[in-house]
């Protein structure tokens, strides 16, 4: 009996344990995501004070790094 009390409460753990490292997980990469945006809009404030326009290799980039993670 005390077996299964302690195997249940081992896997109570082990969910609870997962579960943090998840939403820690998540939490990341919407830090991420948030920073990655602020970077795209500083780089754009940067390029029309230059009197760049856009850089269309970050366009055209982007869907062949698409195309290569579809085939794989």
């Amino acid at each position: 009996m005390r077996d299964k009390i302690e195997q249940r409460y081992a896997r109570a753990l082990g969910t609870s344990e997962l579960q943090g490292q998840t939403v820690e997980t998540r939490m990341l990469e919407v830090e991420q995501a948030a920073m990655d945006t602020e970077a795209q809009a500083r780089l754009s404030e940067l390029r029309t004070q230059l009197g760049l326009s856009s850089a269309p290799s970050t366009t055209e980039t982007a869907p062949a790094a698409t195309e290569g993670t579809a085939s794989t």
